[in-house]
Parts: C-alpha cells; sequence; structure tokens
C-alpha cells in the first residue's frame, strides 16, 4: 500500500469576504505545502476577487478537480510546463454574475517547481525563492454558452508570457542534441505559449461531458 496523497485544507473567514487557505500535505517523506494564500472577494459588485500566495495556476486542466478527473494524474504537457500545478504570486479574478464569463490575470515568481542547478550540481530552488527579478504574466479567458435544457458550452482560452535566467551555456535542441557553443549565461530565456479549451456537457445517458485542450 502507498499513501499518495495525505492532506487538509485550513480556511478561515474571519470577516465576510476575506478567506485565508492552508493545505498542507504530509505525503511520508515530502512534507510540502500545496496551497497557501488569501483570497479578497469584491462584497459589493461580487465580481472581483484578489489572491495571493501559493495556489493553482490559472488554466482548465490544472484547476480540474483530482476528485473528479477520469485519471489518476494531469497530462505529462501540463506536469511538464505548470510543474506542482501551483505558484507563488497574485491574481486577479473578474466573474460579474450577469455574465457567464470569467477573466484571470497572474503575475507569478515564474521558478515554482524547478530544479534550477548551480555548477556542482545542487538544486538552488529547493525552497521557491524567486532567484532575478523577472515576473511571469499568465491570464485566461473563459465563456459558457447555455444549450437550452440539454447541456452547456464552455470554451476559453490562456496565454503564459514569462522567462528564466540562464545558468549554462548548455543549449538542447529540438532533436535532442546538445549545443555548448552559445554564452547564454545570465541571459532571460522565453517561455511563451498559447492554450484553447473547450468542455461540452450534455444531459443525456446520465451526463456526457467532452473536454480538451490544446497548448502550443
Amino acid at each position: 500500500f502507498m499513501l499518495r496523497r495525505v492532506r487538509i485544507k485550513f480556511q478561515y473567514e474571519p470577516v465576510n469576504g476575506v478567506a485565508f487557505v492552508l493545505q498542507p500535505d504530509f505525503q511520508p517523506g515530502n512534507l510540502s505545502l500545496k496551497d497557501a494564500y488569501v483570497q479578497l472577494n469584491d462584497r459589493w459588485l461580487k465580481t472581483f476577487s484578489l489572491w495571493a500566495g501559493k495556489f493553482n495556476r490559472p488554466d482548465y486542466e490544472v484547476e480540474y478537480s483530482s476528485g473528479s478527473r477520469e485519471v489518476p494524474e494531469r497530462s505529462r504537457v501540463i506536469r511538464a510546463i505548470y510543474p506542482d500545478e501551483r505558484a507563488i504570486g497574485a491574481k486577479l479574478e473578474i466573474a460579474p454574475p450577469s455574465l457567464p464569463l470569467k477573466v484571470q490575470l497572474a503575475l507569478f515568481n515564474g521558478n515554482d517547481g524547478l530544479t534550477i542547478a548551480d555548477a556542482a550540481g545542487n538544486n538552488l530552488n529547493t525552497q521557491n525563492t524567486d532567484f532575478d527579478n523577472h515576473k511571469d504574466f499568465m491570464g485566461r479567458v473563459t465563456y459558457t454558452f447555455k444549450l437550452g435544457q440539454i447541456g452547456a458550452l464552455t470554451i476559453g482560452a490562456h496565454e503564459y508570457y514569462g522567462a528564466i535566467k540562464a545558468n549554462t551555456t548548455d543549449l538542447l535542441k529540438s532533436d535532442y542534441t546538445y549545443n555548448k557553443t552559445l554564452d547564454n549565461t545570465g541571459k532571460m530565456i522565453k517561455k511563451n505559449w498559447t492554450g484553447f479549451e473547450g468542455q461540452l456537457y450534455f444531459d443525456f445517458l446520465g451526463g456526457l461531458a467532452l473536454k480538451g485542450e490544446y497548448i502550443f
């Protein structure tokens, strides 16, 4: 037997519109904080919310609950470009109650979950400390169409604009060969991508869903 997740989520709301969330993972040999953030909700227009701390990146598959997934793990591409799913930063969410629209804008350190090695091979990023002054921007927009009484269609897109400081002269090319002739040490190397998503839900045969995401 193996304990895969040993988590407990604490949420404290001292006043209406303010929530503190803490979720440690007590997996044997790997104690870590999965979530640690404060969320401020707009009490008047009920449209805006501001997050600060460590929380899920605004992406469809990342935010899709583990208890609702069809398979135990998220796809390999998500685990590669969004390691640990969460990141440290701040996020603004806009969700007007009169519109099926949701906009998410976030700034992150950009190095969360990555292994950053020094010349001796030691990981410089064990505590997810920010080692440069560059921040990564991420934005996501989704809109839901009601399909009468039979279901709904949600479409969306997200953009990621980031960079990471290079600390090596090695360059891994697309054919998995190394090029050591370029000196990129200290330079900011871009990491940018775009994603499109769609989720189609039908109230048919007990419930039918078609979901997909394309990132390039």
